[in-house]
C-alpha cells in the first residue's frame, strides 16, 4: 500500500489505546501521533484525551507493524505500561481534555524488542 494522499497518512498516525485502573474496567480510546519542530529537531509525541489516560495504573498502545517502508495490514505490535500514567502530561486546566506523552522512548523500545512498526505523524504543516 503506497501512503500518499493526506486522508491515507491520517489513517496511520492514529493509535489504539487500552487502559486499565487497578486491573478493573478496561478503557479503550485513541491517540495520534503528532510532530512539534523546534529549531530544526522534530520531537514526536502521542497525544489523547486526558480522560483516557488519567488514574489508570496499567495500559497497552497498539500498532501497526511494518514491512519495510509499508505498512503490513493486519498485523501489529504493542506496548505494555504497568506504570502507565506516570508517562502522561495532561493540561493543566481541568476543563482541556488533552494529554501527550514524547513518542520516542515507546518507538525506541518497540525497536529494542527487534520490531518494526508503521506510523505517520500529524505535523503543524497540515493543522488548521
Amino acid at each position: 500500500m503506497d501512503v500518499k494522499s493526506t486522508a491515507e497518512q491520517l489513517f496511520f498516525t492514529t493509535v489504539r489505546i487500552e487502559a486499565k485502573c487497578n486491573s478493573s474496567q478496561l478503557s479503550v480510546g485513541t491517540g495520534f501521533i503528532f510532530s512539534y519542530m523546534n529549531q530544526e529537531v522534530v520531537y514526536p509525541f502521542l497525544v489523547t484525551n486526558k480522560h483516557v489516560v488519567k488514574d489508570k495504573t496499567e495500559g497497552t498502545l497498539y500498532f501497526i507493524a511494518a514491512d519495510g517502508d509499508e505498512p503490513r495490514l493486519g498485523s501489529g505490535h504493542y506496548v505494555d505500561s504497568p506504570d502507565f500514567e506516570s508517562g502522561w502530561f495532561g493540561h493543566p486546566e481541568e476543563t482541556i481534555d488533552v494529554a501527550i506523552t514524547p513518542f520516542e522512548p515507546i518507538h525506541k523500545h518497540i525497536r529494542e524488542r527487534g520490531h518494526s512498526i508503521f506510523f505517520k505523524t500529524v505535523g503543524i504543516e497540515i493543522t488548521p
